[in-house]
């Protein structure tokens, strides 16, 4: 599974995003790509693992957001 979080919300109401049934970039961005241009620009820091699929889904669906390895 791939876990989209808002970290703001801290655990709150609105802090799971999307729960997503595979890790692969096609089944991911797929699911993504659906949130509006707009929100995703929103979006300024990603803290992912070192996956290099994350690295890519990452960079294809918020291109404007930092990217923070998560080494754990």
């Amino acid at each position: 599974y791939t876990i989209l979080i808002n970290k703001e919300a801290k655990g709150r109401k609105g802090t799971i995003i999307a729960m997503i049934k595979g890790t692969s970039v096609e089944k991911v961005s797929q699911v993504i790509l659906k949130l509006s241009r707009r929100r995703r620009f929103q979006v300024r820091e990603i803290t992912l693992d070192m996956a290099p699929n994350m690295a890519r889904i990452a960079r294809l669906c918020f291109p404007a957001a930092k990217l923070v390895i998560d080494r754990f």
